[in-house]
């Protein structure tokens, strides 16, 4: 869900400047660049979390409060990132 989700929001974006001249409010970057600076969550093995870290970075995703989970099996997922999060 995350990679259609990060296109439909660039993709909102750019229909918004293309129809209308400029965004409704200035932003300095993409609002997938937002979204992976802000936001992180757990992958479902069903959606390739490997996949999912390899084209968004292992900043973005953590392990589920139901874990073992095959996207526990890396250290910022396994709780470096949920750290970050709660600024521990």
């Amino acid at each position: 869900m995350v990679p259609s989700f990060l296109v439909h929001i660039d993709g909102a974006l750019d229909f918004y400047v293309a129809r209308h001249g400029n965004p409704l409010h200035p932003l300095e970057r993409r609002p997938s660049e937002y979204f992976l600076d802000q936001v992180r969550m757990a992958a479902l093995p069903y959606e390739a979390p490997a996949h999912l870290v390899d084209l968004f970075g292992p900043d973005t995703f953590m392990v589920g409060s139901d874990w073992p989970h095959a996207e526990g099996a890396r250290d910022k997922a396994l709780g470096a990132n949920a750290a970050w999060l709660l600024g521990l």
